[in-house]
């Protein structure tokens, strides 16, 4: 079971981990997944172009996670494009 203060204890984690590094797209990838979970769609999708733009100060494979976030998202041209660079990269 969760703790019934859960989401607002997320809510507090994301955004402290905002603060200490704005530039962290891990971070964003993670407040989208929020928002999905959240219905907010809109926000979600914000929170990923935030997390696009942070991409040179990330290492890793970021481009998978986003891509799958797209796809829930229903932004399939993005999201395929996303897959392609990965495979390329």
């Amino acid at each position: 079971s969760f703790e019934e203060d859960a989401e607002a204890q997320c809510q507090r984690l994301l955004e402290e981990a905002l603060r200490y590094d704005p530039t962290n797209c891990e971070a964003f990838q993670a407040l989208a997944n929020f928002r999905l979970s959240q219905n907010r769609k809109e926000d979600a999708l914000a929170a990923l172009q935030k997390s696009y733009e942070q991409w040179g100060h990330c290492e890793g494979k970021k481009n998978i996670v986003s891509s799958q976030l797209l796809t829930y998202l229903s932004r399939y041209r993005t999201s395929t494009f996303l897959r392609f660079q990965n495979s390329n990269s």
